[in-house]
């Protein structure tokens, strides 16, 4: 599976199906049925990967799990991750990063809560700064995991699950990257036509206690946090809605998650490029279908999406391209604002500005559908659920 997904000039990709021979094997999650949802959340912290680190300690997070990707400028994407080539080896580490790298990377572990912190140390083998430019498709992001089919080539040279995430060296040394402007840089693109599409923009506000920090688009270092979050989001939907199954079981988080937004999650997928559905998932209301790409109707849709009165299922844009984004976008939203420790710097609005429009999604998150959705994803993390309201 590929999903690419662009952030500012970035892309988050996800693939599974290769191999890496130096990381320890990983105990699979079990199936969900049968299981309460405290025994289903025990399953993310059952599996540590190797070289773990320790959270609270940004140190060890980059000495331990940050490294440069092998470099192979002539690779493509996808013969540099997936197929089924019985030569392919997986992704190689290839030394310490920069010292401005491995300080945009250990400050994005700082802001990041303490179960973020925790899943990064324990569930991922490495975190990699990809130098690799790969012609004609350039990858600026990614996160990967490997199959647990035993009867794929890749597999079977080692038998492991191991897990990636990588973040291109263009991203790190970007000196416009914030995260406001590459979250306005997602809604631009899911557009599919920048050159036309309405002036939105989003701005963040940044908070720690009761006192603004930073009431601009926010720091580099929160939007390498977005980044890192959103790939946990993928690996959280892998573990706990797939069941490890190699997108085969999709509906085990449908009566939990899916329900306040899909009324199908579709069917098996293997490679799917940014912005693109899965097959057959239908949402319960069409927030990101034809009326987006209409000039004279996108201002409206986006308006009832973020600043709609009624039911707001959806975080934002890229949450209703696919019930894995779904996913993925909510839990990044929680980890950007969790307010369980109130010492913890936090975003505490999230402003997507349109043509005569203005909507919070850090606002909307307390709504009913949505609240129902971070709290699944709280009490699956074994945090505690909090009140619908700020």
């Amino acid at each position: 599976m590929q999903r690419i997904a662009n952030l500012l000039s970035l892309a988050i990709v996800s693939v599974i199906g290769a191999c890496a021979p130096t990381v320890q094997p990983a105990t699979p999650p079990a199936p969900l049925q049968q299981q309460s949802t405290a025994d289903v959340a025990k399953l993310l912290v059952l599996a540590p990967q190797a070289n773990g680190c320790t959270p609270g300690m940004p140190e060890s997070f980059v000495a331990r799990k940050v490294q440069v990707l092998a470099s192979k400028p002539d690779a493509t994407f996808e013969n540099n991750f997936g197929g089924y080539d019985p030569y392919y080896l997986g992704p190689s580490p290839a030394g310490a990063p920069t010292s401005t790298e491995s300080g945009l990377l250990k400050r994005a572990f700082e802001l990041a809560p303490r179960w973020l912190q925790f899943h990064l140390c324990n569930q991922v083998n490495f975190v990699f700064v990809d130098p690799n430019p790969y012609r004609g498709n350039p990858e600026f992001g990614w996160a990967f995991w490997e199959s647990s089919d035993p009867a794929q080539t890749q597999n079977g040279r080692n038998q492991s699950l191991a897990r990636f995430i990588g973040i291109s060296r263009a991203a790190l040394e970007d000196p416009d990257l914030s995260l406001g402007q590459s979250e306005t840089n997602v809604v631009q693109r899911l557009l599919r036509n920048p050159p036309a599409a309405p002036a939105v923009r989003v701005t963040a506000k940044i908070t720690r206690g009761n006192t603004n920090v930073a009431a601009d688009d926010g720091s580099a270092a929160w939007a390498v946090l977005a980044i890192l979050a959103h790939e946990m989001g993928h690996m959280f939907w892998h573990d706990i809605c797939d069941g490890d199954n190699n997108q085969n079981d999709q509906r085990r988080c449908f009566s939990h998650f899916h329900k306040f937004g899909w009324v199908d999650v579709g069917g098996h997928w293997t490679l799917r490029s940014f912005g693109d559905p899965i097959p057959g998932a239908k949402q319960l209301r069409d927030e990101s279908g034809a009326a987006l790409q209409q000039p004279r109707t996108v201002q409206a849709a986006l308006q009832r999406l973020y600043a709609g009165n009624g039911p707001v299922r959806f975080a934002d844009l890229f949450a209703t391209r696919a019930p894995d984004e779904d996913i993925a976008e909510t839990y990044k939203f929680l980890a950007l604002t969790d307010a369980i420790d109130p010492d913890r710097s936090r975003v505490t609005s999230l402003i997507v500005q349109g043509d005569t429009w203005a909507g919070d999604v850090v606002a909307n998150l307390v709504k009913p559908d949505l609240c129902a959705k971070v709290q699944f994803i709280r009490t699956s993390l074994l945090e505690p659920a909090l009140p619908c309201s700020r």
